[in-house]
């Protein structure tokens, strides 16, 4: 049970978050005008128990910009609900078979997604009374037939989304027809057919992928359709554009290379798909006119072998066969991208891929290989390094990159096994590799160091060489304990992120004042397997603003909090049964979080810490 009068005195509290207990019904028993009536935006009582609410009682925070109460197990709502300032209100994920908006007067709502993913058989009554409503998405429910008929009225509504529905039935040529609508999602229905003859809409895109359409012309296809996505169907005449509508072609023979005189010459992209050979030589694409550059051939499970011919063309393949990829000498293409495919024979050369924001470099085995080096462009800051082949990648490997780069990362490389860090000023994040050892020289001036998805066991002893170092994470790794004398000479770092590693205790070995202890703004500890926390070894960061305590396995919290900096404390999804604060002296203190806690009462002493914006 939730007596929304327990908080009645907080006048500076703006979120309540009491997501993920067991409450089973809502009251307030306040006798006079409570002060968090004029302070409270934000109430979150998702994944409960309720079965039925009485709105009123939420009309008293007239403030309130958000309303929460999706995964519950309510049956209805009032038809009655008046609220000014609220923007945001949630009621997906409960049991809803159907519901009138006829007596709702929600002004600021432009957005209608609450409803999705209940059991409504059809379009709530009274729609139109959501004046504001930009967007309507009744996804997830148990829609059989819809006509567009009964949104007519919403003359603001830009967005409509009935996906996941079992929809049976659609009819959109009506002349009553909501007059903004730009985009409807029809995707993962039952339909059979498609009309779309008849679209007073002035430009509508629709997506009806993941259907059973069967029976579709397209060029029955209104003009007023502007992009259609019929993926996953048995019949598929998707387009992008009106102008892919006309030159997307189905091709099937050489023959059919005579619809390239008709393409504008103001045009750089041709698209095909449901491509109906299983060899597409390079002679259909050496023959399209040298203004298309870029080439896009998806949807086309017949198609199991490209030619590239020797031109200038950016070349992309998506949801085909394609098993082999056969790439002329001396071929001019810069770009080529092969995905949800079944290749097993690929013959290129390329080792360096330049874009826009970055350079990736494939497969580097040896110091040798950094002549590709040269050939990159100078306005680009950024270096991805991937499949590297090397068990240590050396400091003179990246010593020998281009000053302008100053951010590397290494990728999806499981040889890579340690890194030496040179004295560069650079950003380095380390992603699924294998590493185990990191060196960092003397004085060094990187100043980001990031590692994910490695093999440390423990905070590298060489991080103290990095003085300059402002932001450390080191996440998904092996580390077993902390302890925070290991960062006691990093005089600059402001953040310190442990994430998701198997650190179950924490101490503080320092027998001296540590620099850290006076630049430390953020730590994070989320996802280890922490049982106790002594919360006092955190009293010594003078500049502390957030601590991430959450997902661990927390029983105990042990210690006085004293802190004039903090005004974050996360300890969410733990197994805490109880959080005495009553010694704590934490003024600065505006959220603290513990939900999904088996706590079965309100922390002791909570009342005292008066500065609460969110309490959750």
């Amino acid at each position: 049970m939730l007596d929304l009068a327990s908080f009645c005195n907080h006048s500076l509290l703006l979120i309540l978050n009491l997501h993920a207990n067991r409450i089973r019904y809502l009251t307030d028993t306040s006798t006079h005008r409570c002060a968090l009536y004029r302070s409270l935006l934000w109430l979150k009582l998702s994944q409960n128990m309720l079965m039925s609410v009485n709105m009123e009682l939420f009309g008293r925070s007239t403030h309130m910009t958000h309303l929460d109460i999706r995964n519950n197990k309510i049956a209805a709502l009032a038809d009655t609900f008046i609220h000014r300032s609220l923007e945001m209100f949630d009621v997906d994920n409960n049991r809803l078979v159907k519901q009138s908006l006829c007596g709702w007067f929600l002004p600021k709502v432009t957005t209608l997604s609450g409803f999705e993913y209940n059991q409504l058989e059809t379009v709530p009554l009274c729609a139109e009374k959501m004046i504001n409503t930009t967007m309507l998405s009744l996804s997830g429910n148990c829609l059989r037939h819809f006509s567009i008929e009964t949104v007519a009225q919403m003359r603001g509504l830009l967005m409509l989304d009935l996906s996941y529905n079992g929809l049976l039935t659609v009819f959109l040529g009506s002349v009553n027809f909501p007059p903004s609508l730009k985009t409807i999602y029809l995707s993962n229905n039952k339909l059979t057919s498609l009309d779309l003859t008849f679209i007073l809409a002035r430009s509508l895109t629709v997506n009806a992928d993941t259907n059973l359409i069967t029976s579709f012309s397209i060029n029955d296809v209104s003009r007023n359709v502007t992009s259609l996505d019929m993926v996953n169907n048995p019949i598929d005449c998707s387009f992008k554009t009106a102008k892919d509508r006309e030159h997307a072609q189905y091709l099937k023979s050489n023959d059919d290379t005579f619809v390239y005189k008709y393409i504008p010459s103001d045009l750089s992209m041709l698209f095909f798909t449901n491509v109906l050979l299983e060899h597409l030589d390079q002679s259909m694409l050496q023959a399209m006119p040298s203004f298309i550059t870029q080439v896009l051939i998806i949807n086309s499970p017949a198609l199991k072998r490209v030619g590239v011919p020797n031109a200038a063309i950016n070349l992309t393949t998506k949801y085909s066969s394609v098993r082999r990829i056969d790439i002329v000498a001396d071929s001019f293409v810069d770009y080529l991208s092969i995905s949800k495919c079944e290749l097993i024979v690929c013959i290129t050369a390329i080792q360096m891929r330049c874009g826009e924001i970055w350079c990736t470099v494939v497969d580097l085995k040896s110091n040798d290989d950094t002549f590709v080096y040269r050939y990159i462009p100078s306005d680009l800051s950024i270096l991805y390094f991937t499949k590297v082949l090397l068990e240590h990648l050396d400091q003179s490997l990246l010593q020998a990159m281009p000053s302008f780069i100053t951010h590397v990362w290494l990728g999806q490389s499981p040889a890579l096994k340690r890194v030496s860090v040179p004295n560069v000023a650079i950003n380095l994040t380390i992603v699924y590799c294998n590493v185990r050892i990191i060196d960092i020289v003397a004085d060094s001036s990187v100043d980001y160091f990031s590692i994910f998805h490695g093999e440390l066991v423990k905070i590298p002893r060489t991080v103290r060489n990095a003085p300059r170092l402002r932001f450390l994470e080191i996440s998904s790794c092996k580390i077993d304990h902390l302890d925070l004398a290991s960062l006691c000479a990093n005089q600059h770092l402001h953040t310190l992120m442990l994430t998701t590693n198997k650190i179950r205790y924490i101490v503080n070995t320092a027998r001296q004042h540590c620099a850290v202890y006076d630049s430390l703004l953020s730590i994070s500890l989320k996802g280890n397997f922490i049982k106790t926390v002594n919360i006092a070894l955190f009293n010594v960061f003078t500049m502390l603003d957030t601590l991430f305590l959450s997902g661990n396995k927390i029983r105990t919290v042990t210690g006085r909090l004293v802190n004039g900096s903090l005004r974050q404390l996360r300890l969410e999804n733990n197994k805490l049964e109880q959080l005495d604060t009553c010694q704590w002296n934490v003024p600065t203190i505006l959220l603290l979080m513990y939900y999904n806690n088996p706590m079965k009462l309100v922390p002791e002493c909570l009342n005292d810490l008066q500065n609460f914006t969110a309490i959750v």
